[in-house]
């Protein structure tokens, strides 16, 4: 089995943390542990084996497990029940993806960003095995997480095609201090980070790439241009949880022809006017309503 970010076992203590001198970088891999857990204590009883699973996995990281995969009865639940169920699943998918190889296609990503944007990025990425509610995406309490169990994440490429896109976020959380939470918000910070994920890869992707649809539903989000804009004008500086969910959520859908997330459309489609008229990397400091006023949308 492939052991991730094995080349530096020797600078790693047992939960594999890397961080980089002089920077708030960190890069917290669980998912090598939790493998080997699952695997060792499969065939144990269930609170034998949870008391093992929180006390060297999640006790030490609860901030982010709470955020991410919920209290201690959650995590036990998924890695005693769906953990054992798709262990083989699992093995293989662990069996795919290069752990040495990821560390490296980040670390240059993250040297690559610093380039393009002029910003560090800062703060914790957590690799996991979970539920796979995403595969790769931010937490609220500010940490980031690579869901390796979620299906999108089969190879090296399909992470890290969308490594721009998080530590655009990553960077925007350090350096924007905008404390608005409406929809608008949100819907600027998505469609900034598609805009800078398409501006570093250049050509190897297509927007509908980018903005993890299908060329069909990005066809769909043209067709119904109008439909989608009445439901931004209704909604745009809403605070309603639901409403963010619906412009966030790859599985909200304002109609059955278009695609969830339907935010990042129209933040992307905000931002692509507003660098007519001014720099792009204004979007970084700017509060999102003024991102949103100049741009004429």
């Amino acid at each position: 089995m492939k052991q991730l970010f094995i080349y530096l076992i020797s600078l790693l203590v047992c939960n594999n943390t890397y961080s980089q001198n002089n920077e708030k970088l960190k890069i917290i891999d669980l998912s090598q542990l939790q493998i080997r857990l699952l695997n060792q204590y499969k065939n144990v009883d269930s609170i034998t084996k949870s008391k093992i699973y929180l006390d060297s996995i999640y006790r030490p990281y609860r901030q982010f497990w709470e955020g991410y995969a919920g209290d201690e009865s959650s995590f036990t639940s998924w890695m005693c029940q769906e953990g054992v169920q798709f262990l083989d699943f699992l093995n293989k998918k662990n069996q795919q993806i290069s752990g040495e190889k990821l560390l490296k296609q980040f670390l240059n990503a993250k040297e690559n960003m610093y380039t393009l944007t002029g910003y560090m990025p800062k703060g914790e990425w957590f690799i996991v095995y979970s539920h796979g509610a995403t595969n790769l995406g931010g937490l609220g309490t500010g940490e980031m997480v690579i869901d390796l169990s979620h299906e999108n994440n089969s190879s090296n490429e399909n992470i890290m095609a969308f490594f721009p896109h998080e530590i655009t976020h990553q960077i925007m959380n350090n350096v924007n201090r905008n404390t608005d939470t409406t929809a608008i918000s949100s819907i600027i910070g998505e469609g900034f980070a598609v805009y800078v994920n398409q501006l570093y890869w250049a050509e190897k992707y297509t927007l509908a790439q980018n903005l993890d649809y299908t060329e069909a539903e990005l066809k769909q989000c043209k067709k119904y241009k109008k439909l989608i804009n009445q439901f931004f004008e209704s909604n745009k500086f809403s605070s309603d949880k639901s409403v963010l969910t619906t412009f966030r959520s790859r599985t909200k859908k304002i109609h059955p022809e278009l695609p969830g997330a339907i935010g990042y459309y129209i933040g992307y489609e905000i931002i692509k006017k507003y660098v007519k008229k001014s720099s792009w990397k204004d979007v970084f400091t700017k509060s999102p309503k003024v991102i949103y006023e100049l741009s004429g949308y």
